[in-house]
């Protein structure tokens, strides 16, 4: 006789290796697959028998995306003015990762780079994310940037004036309105 398997919408003809009934199925994406087994005999009645029909899950595998501040996975703080790298790498998964400032789009690709200035004090956040795909889940990841004020220095040399050195160092100054 002869078997076989009706794999979503498909007929394919299975093996028998000592009542081990198997067939090659090409690679399959995620999603959920229906199939039955089918078989008829070889006398002259050529029975034909089918089993229930039943269902195949292949799962999405997860994707897997870092974010890098100055070449660290980790928080920054920075003074207003510096320049830094930002870059997102996927690690696992497929397509576009977009690399975002603050909510907008810097960058997009496989693993992309930007160097950004900041010149504006404030707190930005930097995400990779990875889009789902019909075979990967999205995924994310986020770091922090704080960006704060330069410290300010002044000096004045009084020596000339005065025995020792006289320095000062303002950090915050205030605003007057």
């Amino acid at each position: 006789g002869t078997a076989g398997i009706e794999f979503n919408g498909t007929n394919y003809t299975v093996t028998n290796v000592s009542s081990l009934f198997t067939s090659t199925l090409g690679q399959l994406s995620a999603g959920t697959y229906n199939y039955y087994w089918w078989a008829y005999g070889n006398g002259t009645a050529h029975n034909y028998n089918v089993s229930a029909t039943y269902s195949y899950t292949v799962n999405k595998s997860n994707s897997l995306v870092y974010t890098y501040l100055n070449d660290s996975r980790d928080n920054l703080t920075i003074y207003a003015g510096t320049s830094i790298w930002l870059n997102a790498s996927r690690i696992a998964g497929e397509g576009s990762v977009s690399l975002y400032n603050n909510g907008t789009l810097i960058n997009l690709g496989a693993n992309v780079s930007n160097y950004t200035s900041f010149g504006d004090v404030g707190m930005y956040n930097i995400t990779a994310i990875c889009p789902a795909t019909q075979n990967y889940s999205s995924s994310f990841e986020t770091w922090w940037l704080n960006v704060t004020a330069a410290p300010f220095s002044l000096a004045i040399d009084l020596s000339s004036q005065l025995s020792q050195r006289i320095s000062w160092n303002i950090v915050t100054l205030p605003m007057f309105n």
